[in-house]
């Protein structure tokens, strides 16, 4: 379906808001997040969009998944990204999710997160650059169970004028909303383990010490005990036995 909105600098608040609900219409019956996330891109399109990406964060910041893991709902990225190194550089420095502390707020520019005239960053524009990227807008949201969602979309020039991108941020906020309700509510709604530490939990529930957790996982005994006390800390607990009957009680374990 054709997207036949007309994009231009003068638009008033109706045409944020109307040119935000035409893209959210575009995306909110879709049965996958997937098809979600391919439905906002297309809407998008006279914008100028390079790619999309609909990702998790823990409490911490770091990222929750790889493309196509649980958490990662949608990415659309352009034909030259995958396995280039200046692609594989980009996603080494990932700035946005400390941006968002940082800048307390919850949306922004890439180039408010990363200044271009900070010859920190010069690589890093000139990576996004081989890829035909000028610019990004970041939308954070941050929902219970410690996860902060987070939407990001890649511009092939400027990104779009202050009213224009306002539009796009008020859609992502719904992207973001349609994507969580593909989600189980008590997966956001628990604490954020990762997968090495609900292994260490589950040896534990079944009684067993540091040297035959890291055994059964063939880690060393040190970084069994780090993962297991990581996990506590998440957890906010005091005790391994509080630890397990909280994750039994989140359906994690």
């Amino acid at each position: 379906m054709a997207f036949n909105l007309p994009v231009h600098h003068g638009w008033g608040m109706a045409g944020v808001l109307k040119f935000a609900l035409d893209v959210v219409e575009r995306f909110d019956a879709a049965k996958t997040p997937a098809a979600a996330g391919r439905a906002f891109f297309e809407a998008l399109g006279p914008l100028g969009v390079r790619g999309l990406g609909v990702r998790a964060y823990d409490a911490a910041g770091g990222s929750l998944t790889a493309e196509a893991a649980p958490g990662a709902f949608a990415q659309i990225l352009p034909r030259t990204w995958r396995g280039s190194a200046s692609a594989k550089f980009v996603e080494s420095l990932d700035p946005l999710p400390k941006a968002a502390r940082r800048l307390r707020r919850a949306a922004f520019l890439w180039s408010d997160a990363s200044p271009r005239h900070d010859p920190v960053w010069r690589k890093y524009w000139d990576a996004l650059g081989e890829h035909g990227i000028a610019d990004g807008t970041a939308v954070h949201l941050f929902t219970p169970g410690g996860i902060t969602s987070r939407v990001t979309v890649a511009f092939e020039r400027d990104a779009p004028a202050r009213r224009e991108r306002k539009a796009v941020e008020l859609a992502s906020f719904a992207l973001i909303d349609r994507m969580l309700a593909f989600v189980p509510a008590r997966k956001w709604g628990g604490p954020v383990l990762s997968e090495r530490e609900r292994d260490c939990l589950a040896f534990v529930a079944e009684g067993k010490s540091d040297a035959e957790v890291a055994a059964q996982l063939g880690i060393a005994e040190t970084t069994a005990h780090f993962y297991i006390e990581k996990a506590k800390r998440k957890l906010g607990v005091k005790t391994r036995a509080h630890a397990v009957a909280r994750l039994i009680a989140a359906g994690l374990l």
